[in-house]
């Protein structure tokens, strides 16, 4: 699960390790490598954000020349896209419909896009989740007035409560400062 909320020009992106399908330990799970996340090579301040549902989020960060040249939305559709497409096709991870069964969001600099599973792209001003979006919104709304990061482990939290699922530990990224931070609970 992902989770981006936005205040002053900052992001602070909550990261789940893995879906709460799959069995781990919970020390595996803290492991930055099973997280979803990563530094897109050779472009500055690019950063990928994905759920860890299927191996499609593997093969992208494994082929991440395909984020080379992001610089806002219309980038992502002339340049990222039809690549991405061309190796979720190849992997049988497009579906009838032409639709992927995941997300994923894409920080650049200081702006964050959400590719969708119709591979439309939005570019995200408030808040984003992949997953479970009404029980975060709900939580982001109770804890507005809690400070930002405090606020997103709020909504995380609330998912954990209205699904009895575990979805701890979890990461957190400051978009201003490039800091990773592991929350164990």
């Amino acid at each position: 699960m992902v989770t981006a909320i936005k205040r002053d020009n900052n992001f602070i992106i909550g990261i789940t390790s893995m879906d709460e399908f799959v069995d781990m330990t919970e020390k595996d799970k803290a492991l930055l490598e099973n997280l979803a996340f990563w530094k897109v090579k050779g472009v500055k301040n690019c950063y990928v954000f994905g759920n860890s549902i299927d191996f499609s989020i593997e093969l992208l960060r494994h082929n991440d020349y395909i984020f080379k040249g992001v610089t806002d939305a219309n980038s992502i559709m002339k340049n990222v896209l039809p690549k991405m497409k061309e190796i979720l096709d190849a992997y049988g991870f497009i579906l009838e419909g032409k639709r992927w069964n995941n997300q994923i969001l894409i920080l650049k600099d200081d702006r964050l896009f959400q590719v969708c599973y119709d591979f439309t792209v939005t570019e995200i001003d408030n808040f984003a989740s992949l997953w479970y979006t009404d029980y975060v919104y709900g939580g982001l709304e109770e804890s507005r007035d809690l400070p930002m990061e405090e606020s997103l482990l709020f909504a995380i939290r609330n998912v954990e409560k209205m699904r009895g699922i575990q979805l701890f530990p979890l990461m957190t990224f400051n978009s201003k400062t490039k800091k990773k931070k592991i929350y164990n609970s």
